[in-house]
């Protein structure tokens, strides 16, 4: 018998025993034949036979047979009976649902589960770099005996302990999302938690190849006791599938019925765009995922990047298994004080290095090339006609003038395996044996180059080897995205054609959009229907606006109609309202019955829409589903309670749902605790509020504990968690920890720390670097500023006024804008337009569309109006700008 099988019966019979006694003390019947005759009874109505109770709960547990998942309902009959009898409160169903999962024997690999094949096999039968683990450094000596094993030793620290603890079986389903910086040993951690808990031995870990076939499975059976390997899960959440994808995870997650672990890894960058509200206005592309990373069974687990916080036992647990690993001997000794260890281990900065100084011009540009397909969205292996033709963008004429063989010998420096790992993975995707035909960048110089070429414009070489080549649907739609943002407009379509054609929603959106436009109206309007039909509601409201721009509302309501029937939510809303505004009040109180239904059943975008018609009408009920909303995760109910200061409302209820949003790490909703809290004098509970959400893994709560700690007089708590949160890639928090620096008179690292939180746009920071660089009174007004910027523990001061527009300001947001900065980049070119110098600026606002700023081309557009070339501004919204800059003509 299994220890959880084991624990299942302890329960059972400690159940039954109590059960029993509570009877004869009231001097009823209290035998198993007694309870069958009362299961078969209201409100139980379920057959349990005398005999299977001997058989689940025999005296001797060696003798028990452990109750089938199938009879999940007939055991929890029992236990709701029992819990009665012994005057207990009705028992948590999601416990002993777990409970019963959890002692399932494990399943044999092809055996059958629920509707369909298990899809996967246990761990012990996982090769751990088919999973993502990265393959490590080889040690050079290459001693014998023994052989190293495939990976190095592996030393726990304390986001093992955390995932650990997670998959604790009681917990019920989960999701575990690891979220550190590349080559940080987010991978790793899964796998070796797997294989060392030992009732997670018997799973099937199934590891779709991509969002289309997670898509699939999850529309199917998922089988109880099955585990969702979801490494670089943002690759499945990104493209067509994520919406989906997401709202399934959610189902699946909170399903009673069944017990599934989902484990996945991502950067911070993306956890943070996923997470993110959109700006006002803009379209909000990421709602699923949102709230799928925002439910109680999802939960972010924070990977540090280095050993820099390792605790003296983990340090010592590494020093001592580098004595017989030489793999963590040479990284150790690599790393140095960085304690960059599992970066070295996998590679990371050795091949950082041979990019930087090693590489001739042809390999740097072959690397370069790849690094920017990765990052604007070509996820899957880079064909190499595709790397061929755009290398020559990012060589000088002089580099460009070379014989046959050059790219040949580009690909060996790229594909030079040092220490056993490359730069490039070479791959092939024609069927069939056969030379390489693509190529995968390595994980590390892919995050590298999202830092160092974060805002870099693309050559038209790379741009055009990218329409030509670029291979899946989704990863065309997200070029035609990145493109598009870009004001590139000719290339996003270029780019989502093909997707379109190949049935990617998003991108007949983008198609139809971008087609209509620029005058192709009937061509867009024939994509934007395409979407329609497929269920996109953007594709609806789009397309209702087109018509009524074209005095054609007589269509309108038919398309509306439409999406309502296919029960979508907003479409529901939106043909009610005009049913009632022409006189059908009886047939919109019909469809607003609907969408109540709905949003009663749970369907949050029903519920969204639901709760959107009330407030409308202003109706009483309002507030209550706001508080639903809120409770279901919906974003925007807890913005609309921020709105109406419901937090001063004395209702428990009210304080209850912020406290689940705060759980989730909600700003909003920590904001309004807090308030709630000070309101009602119950201090010490807010640092308790803070300190949970930092501990949970929130920047932001790091940055705001430590200011918290930092007025009140607790310096050492202060600045570690300012440290932590400045690490973490905080701008305020970058900003005030500059602060702590010069307040302690390390003016040689402030300016370090001022650059790094000016490029994670700060705009504090963006005004004070050039006052520190100046020296003098400059450098002492910046130094009183940051005295305020510690003191308050707030870095949001308007300081613009404070700097003259001189050649050393111009100089550091130059500085600033070409390395990221887009709050430099902005503030840039206000100053430049402030002085007067209008084509500098106007340059610099090309320069920032084609780098994907946002809101620079509205800029450009105001600029370009008050120059008196609104024809041009016209013409820029229409058709975007060409490579260079240069406004495009008509197409």
């Amino acid at each position: 018998m299994s220890e959880a099988a084991r624990r299942l019966y302890d329960e059972l019979r400690a159940l039954e025993r109590r059960a029993r006694a509570a009877r004869r003390a009231a001097g009823a019947v209290s035998s198993r034949r007694e309870a069958a005759k009362a299961l078969a009874r209201a409100p139980y109505m379920v057959t349990v036979h005398a005999q299977r109770f001997s058989d689940w709960l025999p005296d001797d547990p060696a003798r028990a047979h452990v109750p089938m998942a199938a009879d999940s309902d007939k055991v929890l009959a029992i236990v709701r009976l029992w819990s009665v009898w012994a005057g207990e409160p009705p028992p948590d169903r999601r416990y002993w649902n777990n409970l019963i999962d959890a002692a399932q024997p494990a399943r044999l690999p092809g055996e059958t589960t629920g509707k369909g094949p298990a899809r996967g096999r246990p761990i012990s039968r996982w090769d751990p770099f088919d999973l993502g683990v990265h393959r490590a450094i080889e040690h050079g000596e290459n001693p014998q005996p023994p052989p190293l094993a495939a990976l190095p030793r592996y030393v726990r620290r304390g986001h093992d302990a955390e995932l650990r603890d997670l998959l604790d079986p009681c917990r019920g389903s989960v999701m575990a999302v690891l979220v550190g910086g590349s080559s940080t040993g987010k991978t790793r951690a899964c796998y070796e938690a797997v294989k060392d808990i030992r009732y997670l031995s018997g799973w099937q870990i199934v590891h779709p190849a991509d969002g289309g076939e997670l898509d699939e499975l999850l529309a199917g059976n998922v089988a109880s006791r099955s585990l969702l390997w979801l490494n670089e899960t943002r690759l499945y959440l990104e493209g067509e599938h994520g919406p989906s994808i997401a709202s399934r995870l959610r189902r699946l997650l909170t399903d009673d019925r069944r017990l599934v672990v989902v484990l996945g890894s991502m950067w911070p960058k993306y956890w943070q765009t996923f997470t993110a509200q959109p700006e006002e206005g803009a379209p909000d592309r990421h709602a699923q995922i949102r709230e799928l990373l925002k439910i109680s069974r999802v939960h972010k687990v924070d990977v540090p990047d280095d050993f820099s916080l390792a605790t003296d036992a983990e340090r010592a647990e590494l020093d001592s298994l580098s004595v017989v690993d030489p793999r963590l001997a040479t990284a150790l000794r690599t790393a140095g004080p960085s304690m960059r260890i599992i970066q070295v281990l996998a590679g990371g900065e050795m091949l950082v290095d041979r990019y930087e100084h090693i590489f001739g011009p042809h390999g740097r540009a072959l690397i370069t090339a790849a690094m920017d397909a990765r990052r604007l969205g070509h996820r899957e292996p880079l064909p190499a006609t595709l790397l061929e033709q755009a290398v020559s963008g990012y060589l000088t004429p002089a580099q460009r003038a070379v014989g046959g063989g050059w790219f040949a010998s580009a690909l060996a420096d790229a594909t030079e395996t040092v220490r056993g790992i490359h730069a490039l993975e070479p791959n092939r995707i024609a069927p069939g044996m056969g030379p390489p035909d693509s190529y995968g960048l390595h994980d590390y110089l892919d995050q590298y180059a999202r830092g160092a070429r974060g805002n870099a414009r693309l050559p038209a070489e790379a741009w055009d080897a990218l329409a030509d080549h670029a291979v899946g649907a989704d990863d065309r739609d997200l070029l035609a995205a990145a493109a598009e943002l870009r004001y590139l407009f000719q290339y996003a379509v270029r780019l989502a054609q093909p997707a379109a054609e190949a049935g990617n929603i998003s991108a007949m959106c983008r198609l139809g959009a971008l087609l209509y436009e620029a005058g192709h109206r009937e061509a867009g309007e024939r994509r934007l229907r395409q979407a329609v039909e497929a269920g996109n509601g953007w594709a609806v409201g789009r397309l209702v606006t087109w018509l009524k721009q074209a005095g054609r509302e007589d269509e309108m309501e038919p398309v509306v109609r439409g999406a309502a029937e296919r029960g979508h939510a907003q479409s529901i809303a939106a043909l009610a309202s005009r049913l009632r505004d022409t006189g059908r009040s009886h047939e919109a109180d019909d469809w607003l019955k609907r969408l109540r239904q709905a949003a009663e059943a749970g369907d949050r975008e029903a519920m969204l829409w639901w709760t959107a018609t009330l407030r409308w009408s202003d109706h009483p009920e309002y507030e209550n589903w706001l508080l639903r909303g809120a409770e279901a995760g919906i974003r925007e109910a807890i913005v609309s309670m921020s709105d109406r200061k419901m937090w001063t409302r004395d209702d428990p209820a009210v304080e209850s749902v912020l406290r689940q949003a705060a759980d989730r790490g909600d700003g909003t909703a920590l904001r309004m605790l807090h308030r709630l809290l000070v309101g009602k004098g119950r201090e010490p509970e807010v640092n308790q509020m803070w300190t949970g959400a930092a501990r949970g893994g929130s920047a932001y709560a790091m940055r705001v504990l430590g200011a918290r700690l930092l007025h009140a007089g607790e310096n050492d708590g202060a600045e570690r968690w300012l440290c932590r949160a400045a690490r973490a890639g905080d701008g305020d928090a970058m900003c005030v920890w500059a602060g702590l620096l010069a307040r302690a008179g390390d003016d040689e690292n402030v300016e370090h720390w001022l650059r790094r939180a000016a490029e994670a746009d700060n705009d504090t920071a963006v005004t004070l670097g050039p006052m520190w660089i100046a020296g003098g009174e400059h450098r002492q007004d910046a130094r009183e500023a940051l005295r305020t910027v510690v003191e308050t523990g707030d870095s949001r001061i308007s300081l613009l006024s404070r700097v003259a527009f001189g050649p050393v300001t111009e100089r550091w947001l130059r500085e600033v804008a070409e390395a990221g900065g887009t709050s430099a980049m902005k503030d840039l070119t206000l100053q430049l337009e402030r002085a007067g110098r209008h084509t500098e600026s106007e340059r610099w606002l090309r320069h920032s569309i084609e780098a994907g700023v946002p809101k620079s081309d509205r800029r450009l557009w105001f600029l370009l109006q008050h120059l008196g070339r609104a024809q041009e501004a016209q013409r820029l919204q229409r058709f975007g700008i060409e490579v260079g800059g240069r406004t495009s003509d008509p197409w």
